[in-house]
This record gives C-alpha cells, structure tokens and sequence, in this order.
C-alpha cells in the first residue's frame, strides 16, 4: 500500500502528520550517526508501518521511533549515544539490551532495542532480520524488515504487552500487515515455528479472531493448530491470567516463558529478575556505570528455579538481590 505523506485537513490529524515527521528525523539522526560507528540499525513498528499499511498516514499515531540493533552492537551503541553532543540516554536497561534515546531539538524518542519482545521470548534474531531486511521508510534510507519477520516482531510484542494492554495502533498494525497482497500464511507459520513462538503466534491470532475478527489470523490460528493451541495448558493459563489480571506478576512471569523450547525459560526469567532488580535508571544518575555494565542475563541478581512444568510452563521463582 502506498501511502500519502500529505497531511490531512483537521488539527488532529495535522498534529499526527507533525510527530511523524519529527519521528523521521529522529530515525534518520540516529541511524546515521550509528552507521558511521559501524553499527547497523533496523527501524521497526510505526516508523515503518506509517508508510507501508496505511493510505493515510494519519490514521497511524506515533509515539516514538523504534530501533533493533544486534545484541553485539549495545555497548557500543551507548558508547556512541553517551558521546554524541547534546545526546540524552533517558531510560537505560542493560538486562534487556536496550536504552531510550533523546535527540536534542526534537521532542520525540528513539527506543534503541537488541532483542525481539525480550530476552529468551523469541530465536529469531536482530541479525537474521538484517540478513532479509531491504530499505527505505517514508524517505528515510533505512534498514526495513522483511514482511513476514516484521509480522512475526509485532505479534511478539503485543504478546509481550498481554494484547489488552497493548497501544491500539500496535494492535491495529498486528492486524493490518496479515492483510498484506504479498503475505503468506505459510511462511508466516513456518518462521513463527522456527522463531519457537508458534504458541504466541497462536494467542495472538485467537485474540484477533476473537477481538477484531479478522479472518487472516483466523486462517493463521487454523494452521497452527484451529481450536487446540501449540501448547494449550499454556495457552489456557495465559488467557484466564491475561484477561483477568494483566498487570499481575504471575501474568507477567508466565509471559516470559513464552518460548515453545524450555530450554529458553530460565535464561528468559533470568533477564527478567534483572530487570526488576534494577528498574529503569535515569541518565543523570549513571555516571561511569553506562559503558561498564555487562548485558548479561542477571547483573544484580542470583535466581533460582524451583520448577517450570513443560506444559504448563508455571514457575516457582525464588530470587535474591545483592544491592
């Protein structure tokens, strides 16, 4: 779909047309300056969806602009945006490889990410992406996901957002890309096997059968499974939870052991209780702690596992945090 960079008549819809240009301009300082390090980026979510899904731009809110990056390429990304004049790391979160960026002058961030939902969520990877990725994004000479990669990225991270809690707009961007002329199911299906997410891909798609009626990801759901999910006692427990209480700690713990392989659940619950050990970090406050501190699955924190059950996927965490 080819969509119309004008902006639409209405304050609204000229204000919508305004952010996503600063939006642009944000991707496209941020990607050159890390080009120029060597470090290569792929723009992803509205910065792309924007111009690819939607006739009218407008119709398309932007909040920020996102970027992936290889986990590889994280510190040296910090290194870069802590030195680059004028700069400012406003959230920094080495458990999950990722960082949010200002730009000075405009007033709109660039979320700087090395993984697809979280860690241990999903195999496919940034550098994978890359390999199939192609260019350009509304004028920006950008790194783009290939349709189905990109697909399977949003479907993970509405997951990640447990669906009901998701923007609206990544919600409607899930649904939109499945509708694509040059999507295909099958291919789809087989990368979302692959990634080890066919359980996710699966939830999504019986949340967009059931919420948004969408008769592609009914098809989707069909392949993977029709009524019965790749993992159903997961899948259970995920909706009950999910619709229930969908800020609760076991809806999020039970969303980190999304991953159809078990071996993927502790490094995931690892990141995990990192994270919550080190909650987002001003940039004020990081001093000479921005460059050193190591992405690795528990900084701060020692977590022992006391069971996940492979079907159920439920776990018994028990942490201990050093300060």
């Amino acid at each position: 779909m080819c969509a119309d960079s004008r902006p639409a008549e209405g304050a609204h819809a000229r204000g919508v047309w305004a952010r996503q240009v600063t939006a642009s301009r944000a991707l496209e300082t941020v990607v050159k300056r890390f080009d120029r390090a060597g470090i290569d980026t792929l723009a992803v979510k509205g910065v792309v969806t924007t111009h690819t899904l939607y006739r009218d731009t407008t119709e398309r809110p932007m909040t920020d602009a996102d970027v992936r990056i290889r986990p590889g390429d994280f510190r040296a990304a910090a290194r870069v945006a802590r030195n680059e004049t004028g700069w400012r790391i406003e959230e920094w979160r080495p458990a999950y490889g990722a960082f949010v960026l200002r730009v000075p002058g405009l007033d709109i961030t660039v979320d700087v990410e090395s993984v697809i939902g979280a860690p241990g969520m999903c195999s496919l990877s940034i550098g994978e992406m890359l390999s199939r990725a192609t260019r350009g994004a509304g004028g920006v000479d950008v790194r783009v996901p290939e349709l189905h990669d990109h697909a399977l990225l949003m479907s993970v991270n509405v997951f990640k957002d447990k669906l009901a809690l998701a923007a609206p707009w990544a919600l409607e961007d899930a649904r939109r890309i499945v509708e694509a002329e040059e999507f295909d199911i099958d291919l789809f299906v087989d990368r979302a096997r692959r990634a080890k997410v066919a359980c996710v891909a699966w939830i999504v798609a019986d949340w967009m059968v059931r919420k948004e009626e969408s008769a592609t990801w009914g098809r989707i759901r069909q392949k993977l499974g029709a009524e019965r999910a790749p993992r159903p006692l997961y899948a259970w427990s995920f909706r009950r939870l999910q619709e229930r209480a969908p800020e609760a700690l076991a809806t999020r713990v039970l969303a980190r052991v999304a991953a159809d392989y078990p071996g993927m659940w502790v490094g995931a619950l690892g990141h995990a209780v990192a994270m919550a050990s080190s909650r987002t970090t001003r940039s004020s406050a990081l001093g000479s702690d921005l460059l050193t501190t190591r992405f690795t699955p528990a900084s701060r924190a020692s977590c022992s596992i006391a069971g996940v059950a492979s079907k159920t996927a439920r776990a018994n965490v028990t942490c201990s945090v050093s300060t």
